[in-house]
C-alpha cells in the first residue's frame, strides 16, 4: 500500500507568466462610466461626446454591461 496521499490537479500549484496582454476593447473600458451617465438620464450620443468616443462604443458598452449580445449575429 502507498502511504503518500495522492495529489489531484486542483491541489498542485500552477503559475504561468503572462507574456503578452491585450487591452480590452474601448466599449469594455468605458462600460461603467457609460452606465453611470445613462442612469443619470444622459442619451448615448451625449455620453459619447462626454467620454470622447464614438456613439457605437457607448451603445456596445451599455449592451455589454447589461449582458446583451454586443455584435449582431
Amino acid at each position: 500500500t502507498r502511504l503518500d496521499r495522492i495529489r489531484t490537479e486542483a491541489e498542485m500549484p500552477f503559475e504561468v507568466p503572462l507574456l503578452e496582454t491585450i487591452a480590452p476593447p474601448i466599449y469594455q473600458q468605458i462600460a461603467e462610466k457609460a452606465l453611470h451617465l445613462n442612469k443619470l438620464g444622459m442619451q448615448p450620443n451625449r455620453i459619447a461626446q462626454r467620454l470622447g468616443v464614438d456613439h457605437t462604443h457607448v451603445t456596445r458598452a451599455l449592451k455589454w454591461i447589461n449582458g446583451e449580445p454586443v455584435y449582431p449575429k
